[in-house]
């Protein structure tokens, strides 16, 4: 019996396992969704800039939104002097800042789905607990009626061996005083 409830308590671990991966990639696509968003935006921008050497107008104005969108990307740098290389190195220093916050926020998800199952086998380890002691209750309490019932049982076997010996009595009795009378006689 403690086998099959281990059992049952390692498949519910299991299951709970199972969820939390699943919560956690769920959250995980929660929280980087926005950033992932954001980095596709920068790199969409930096790229048309890139792409853009024939007409100085309209890179101007990329520029100009990017440093507008983007005021870190390109701190203190006029926009004269911004290069394609300078793009490109800039870039992909914030593409590794943006794989690092979205690594970041996807263990921070995994985190937070375990934290989340630990509270939900808490509740069931608790909820478990007080079945048993209930059970245990229960238990106890039924052993003391059956003990209950074995002693009314045995008080029912004695007085009715009382009643028999009062008969047995009472007919010993009678006997006895019918053969005193036909003695007497």
């Amino acid at each position: 019996i403690a086998l099959v409830k281990w059992l049952g308590k390692a498949s519910v671990t299991q299951e709970a396992f199972n969820n939390t991966q699943e919560r956690a990639k769920e959250l995980s696509a929660e929280k980087t969704e926005s950033i992932q968003a954001e980095k596709s935006a920068l790199n969409a921008l930096v790229g048309a800039i890139i792409d853009t050497n024939d007409n100085e107008q309209l890179r101007n104005d990329l520029i100009e939104q990017l440093q507008k969108q983007y005021p870190g990307f390109l701190a203190n740098i006029e926009k004269e002097k911004i290069t394609n290389e300078l793009l490109r190195g800039a870039l992909m220093n914030a593409n590794q800042e943006y794989e690092r916050r979205i690594n970041l926020m996807a263990e921070e998800a995994k985190a937070q789905a375990y934290q989340e199952t630990l509270v939900d086998l808490n509740k069931t380890l608790i909820q478990q607990e007080q079945e048993l002691a209930t059970a245990t209750k229960d238990r106890k309490k039924n052993k003391i009626r059956e003990q209950i019932s074995e002693t009314q049982a045995a008080i029912k076997a004695i007085q009715e061996g009382y009643q028999e010996a009062v008969k047995s009595v009472e007919q010993a009795k009678k006997s006895l005083n019918d053969f005193t009378s036909v003695e007497g006689m």
